[in-house]
């Protein structure tokens, strides 16, 4: 036996589905999308919009956009802004060892193209990062701050991050990194309508020292896994490899 809903003669087998269904028509509360603006009358309904329409997948993974919205990035992305006063890469913070270095270049020109963007600081990214390959191996991400329109919010867009262990070939990876940014940055405009961009903050630039593990080298066991003897961790002393 069906049962009809007397509002918009939809049928249903089960009261409780209809009683359900009655509900969002009684209901004068509207839950809005904060990313494309739809609008909902049940948080079930906007949880599935979110995951089909705002996820995209990845390596057979689904990850959400790289978008820190919170009062806590803002201002942290306004305290950058504040730390630089000159064209060029600066310095901004580092940890206490120095095994990571945040540099920061403004968008002084106020330039509003992507490309052109890059172009005007690709030369001196490179020197810079040159240098610092010079010294040790390196890891480095690119991070490029924009803020979009509709809705009005800062947006983060920034790859995995790329090593190199010599000076050698670094314009080809600062290229590969560009390449990828702008690929986040054209799924992102592709994704809800009325999506475009308004400016072009600047591109935080994060290097890493890093040191690969060698075949000598002997991480020892916590005494927690150490107790329970199911982990071999052999330590070899001499040069004839577990002779």
């Amino acid at each position: 036996m069906y049962r009809m809903c007397s509002v918009s003669d939809k049928a249903f087998t089960l009261i409780k589905n209809l009683h359900r269904h009655a509900k969002s028509h009684e209901s004068p509360t509207k839950i809005v999308c904060s990313i494309s603006s739809e609008i909902f009358t049940r948080r079930d309904n906007l949880n599935r919009h979110k995951k089909e329409k705002h996820l995209q997948s990845r390596n057979g993974h689904k990850r959400s956009y790289h978008k820190e919205n919170s009062n806590e990035a803002a201002n942290a992305k306004k305290a950058r802004l504040l730390l630089v006063h000159s064209p060029g890469f600066t310095e901004i913070s580092s940890s206490a060892n120095r095994r990571v270095v945040w540099y920061y270049v403004k968008n002084f020109k106020n330039i509003q193209n992507y490309i052109e963007f890059f172009n005007s600081i690709k030369s001196e990214l490179v020197v810079l990062l040159k240098s610092l390959a010079s010294k040790h191996p390196i890891k480095f991400n690119l991070k490029l701050e924009a803020m979009y329109n509709i809705p009005n919010r800062t947006v983060h867009l920034r790859p995995q991050p790329d090593q190199f262990f010599s000076e050698t070939g670094v314009r080809e990876i600062v290229e590969e990194g560009i390449i990828k940014l702008m690929a986040e940055q054209d799924e992102y405009s592709s994704k809800g309508s009325g999506y475009t961009l308004q400016c072009i903050d600047g591109l935080l630039l994060g290097v890493y020292k890093y040191t690969p593990m060698s075949a000598s080298t002997y991480i020892p066991l916590s005494d927690f896994i150490e107790k329970k003897k199911a982990v071999i961790n052999p330590q070899n002393s001499d040069q004839q490899c577990f002779k």
